[in-house]
């Protein structure tokens, strides 16, 4: 769990679970329950294998408080953040630029 503020108890606050194998629709009720339980504003789920189609209908019916997190879109964010990830990250996720010609 986190939140803005010095100790992290400012809104927003989110819950975040991360989860290897798919996401079945038993993980979407978990985590609804853990961000009402926890008072938190809202949760995600980062999924580098998806969510099954009872997850997706889920998740559909609580778009406004969970959003997911799937392998596009984690490779996205990275790569739209990465300059502005702190140093220690970076050493631990090390990138490189390659510039290609485009067809």
């Amino acid at each position: 769990m986190a939140g803005r503020g010095l100790l992290g108890l400012e809104s927003p606050k989110i819950v975040v679970q991360v989860k290897t194998p798919q996401v079945g629709s038993e993980a979407i009720s978990q985590l609804t329950g853990l961000v009402a339980s926890q008072g938190a504003d809202y949760g995600l789920i980062a999924t580098w294998a998806g969510l099954s189609k009872p997850a997706r209908d889920a998740v559909k019916h609580q778009r406004f408080k969970i959003k997911v997190w799937e392998s596009a879109d984690i490779i996205e964010t990275v790569q739209n953040n990465y300059e502005k990830l702190p140093d220690e990250v970076r050493v631990r996720l090390p990138l490189q630029r390659v510039w290609m010609l485009a067809r």
